[in-house]
């Protein structure tokens, strides 16, 4: 026996199945990479998207309000008061109250005193239009505690919420907070966060994803979140644990 040979044809046969190794290994290395970039951009997209969503919102409504405000100036510094509260009437029912709030705002500012409270009622009165309203939709099987300890928590805030008296189908869902206006994210994302830490008082873990739906034209109202809750979403956290670590 050829030693030399013999260790020479078994060190390129296992060398080749070291790099054979190291190929595959790359080749799972460099697909996950590919997939973390693919995640990543598809996220950016969404991203900018949701951005660009969102300034077209801002662009066409302060437009409309301009447009508004040019034509209807007289009737808005009317010494009328009942033209003037017809002007509110029209403005809080026809823009949103993120377009109305900052306009009132600035009207008490430029008026005459006398005028000055008029136009700060109006602004208060959008900012209760403006509060966002969330419905909550529940799986059977979710767990009492925490449903008992939402109806206790759901009074506080910026947020009114009202509760779907039936169970829905758990087809329909798999947890989560859907918004339906570019408007609504930051409240949908606080109410996501909210819920979550509720649950963990009550000692479970849950996770809602964050659901927008905003090109649902039939329901791109501001001010419109559902939550949907199942109970796959929550999961009962050992007492060794801190829940709301």
């Amino acid at each position: 026996m050829n030693i030399s040979k013999f260790f020479e044809e078994h060190y390129v046969t296992s060398t080749i199945a070291f790099l054979a190794v190291i190929v595959s290994a790359s080749q799972i290395w460099i697909a996950s990479i590919d997939k973390n970039k693919e995640l990543e951009l598809a996220k950016l997209k969404n991203d900018v998207e949701f951005k660009q969503k969102q300034v077209q919102f801002d662009r066409s409504w302060k437009y409309q309000m301009t447009e508004f405000m040019a034509k209807n100036k007289d009737s808005i510094f009317s010494d009328d008061i009942k033209i003037r509260e017809n002007m509110k009437k029209i403005m809080l029912v026809s823009f949103p109250p993120e377009i109305t709030r900052p306009i009132f705002d600035n009207l008490s500012k430029v008026v005459d005193q006398e005028y000055k409270d008029e136009w700060l009622q109006a602004k208060n009165v959008s900012k209760r239009i403006g509060e966002p309203t969330a419905y909550i939709h529940i799986v059977d099987g979710f767990p009492e505690e925490i449903l008992d300890l939402i109806a206790d928590t759901i009074a506080e805030g910026d947020v009114s919420f009202s509760t779907n008296d039936e169970y829905v189908d758990k087809s329909l869902t798999d947890g989560d907070v859907r918004y339906f206006n570019v408007s609504d994210k930051e409240d949908a994302e606080n109410i996501l966060q909210g819920m979550e830490q509720t649950a963990c008082s009550a000692g479970y873990d849950m996770s809602l994803q964050l659901l927008p739906l905003i090109n649902n034209n039939d329901r791109n109202i501001p001010g419109t979140i559902e939550v949907w809750l199942t109970p796959e979403s929550v999961k009962k956290i050992s007492k060794n644990n801190d829940p709301c670590l």
